[in-house]
């Protein structure tokens, strides 16, 4: 797949999965992120693939020689253990998804008033990168989108977690105008009164869903994260 974590492809006993490796170049910590704000998005009602913790081990490894790492001029070693997987959202034998679509085809996106509530979580947990999407047919006609790419949500800039004010990043064209419809402060005030729901417990639940090998000695950083959020 596309991008600078050089994720994968996987097609498991349970559906394909997009995967990230915990030996991904940008850090072990977007494996986290990717896990608690796909959590978050589940609880505020916004489209996003669902995501599971896939297991590799060293015959799927050996099998797949492909699986590894570009570092530099040569490669690191993907190593058995668990990983992230963000659902596929159709079958790739027999769907498309889409990374955009023409401006003609998106009045036929079902849920286009998610873009709206994102923008309030991406400032919300000060997502760091430019939010993503995915677009795809459903069957009665007509697309869905959902909310794709979160490793560098909790303020995360690659290194640390920290929290600011970091811009909303590009987004597209057609954007502006659904932001400006009368209908818009609705939304807002919706998804901000899901997010004061929000209580600490609930994201201590949600950590307890990600593997230790991930968080390694991060609990204190994540705590402080969360008292942020809170």
């Amino acid at each position: 797949m596309r991008g600078g974590s050089q994720s994968g492809l996987v097609d498991t006993d349970g559906g394909c999965y997009v995967v990230k490796w915990l030996q991904n170049p940008q850090h072990r910590r977007i494996l986290i992120n990717e896990a608690l704000c796909s959590e978050l998005l589940k609880v505020l009602g916004v489209s996003s693939p669902s995501w599971a913790r896939i297991h590799v081990d060293r015959t799927f490894l050996e099998n797949n020689p492909q699986v590894r790492i570009q570092a530099g001029p040569g490669y690191a070693a993907v190593q058995p253990g668990w990983h992230f997987g963000s659902r596929f959202p159709v079958s790739p034998d027999h769907g498309l998804v889409f990374d955009a679509l023409p401006s003609d085809a998106v009045g036929r996106v079902s849920n286009l008033w998610d873009f709206v509530k994102v923008l309030v979580f991406d400032v919300w947990v000060d997502n760091r990168d430019q939010r993503q999407a995915v677009f795809f047919r459903v069957p009665a006609g007509g697309y869905r989108v959902a909310m794709i790419d979160n490793g560098f949500g909790l303020g995360f800039d690659g290194v640390e977690w920290s929290f600011g004010s970091s811009p909303v990043r590009r987004q597209s064209p057609w954007l502006p105008d659904l932001h400006a419809s009368a209908h818009t402060i609705e939304y807002h005030e919706k998804i901000i009164a899901a997010i004061n729901q929000v209580t600490r417990d609930d994201l201590a639940r949600m950590l307890k869903l990600v593997p230790l090998e991930w968080i390694e000695d991060d609990d204190a950083l994540l705590s402080r994260q969360f008292d942020r959020l809170i």
